[in-house]
């Protein structure tokens, strides 16, 4: 069963503090929406990321982000920084996209 992102955000009522890499990878997919978010380790303290544009097929593969098994909400937004910095400097198209596609929801 999928968490949906208000069970990710509070366990018991009350707010979670640091979650496990799957319930923050939630959070980035929702982040990145419309775009298709996928990440999986590529080593013990880094990610890889994918990200796909599904109307267009294009897709940009983000190797070697640090990341950590367990996130602080800071940790979302340092790693949300890291790869819009990185897709900005690779493929800055992409990135426009998404933003027009976020301010057309």
């Amino acid at each position: 069963m999928r968490q949906t992102r208000q069970s990710a955000l509070f366990a018991k009522g009350r707010p979670v503090k640091a979650m496990n890499q799957p319930t923050a990878f939630l959070f980035l997919q929702d982040y990145f929406s419309p775009l298709v978010f996928q990440a999986s380790m590529d080593s013990p303290s880094t990610i890889a990321v994918t990200l796909i544009d599904p109307t267009s097929g294009d897709k940009i593969a983000l190797p070697g982000i640090s990341c950590t098994t367990s996130l602080t909400y800071e940790g979302i937004f340092v790693l949300i920084q890291t790869i819009e910095s990185r897709l900005a400097k690779s493929m800055p198209g992409f990135l426009a996209r998404l933003n027009l596609a976020r301010r057309q929801r």
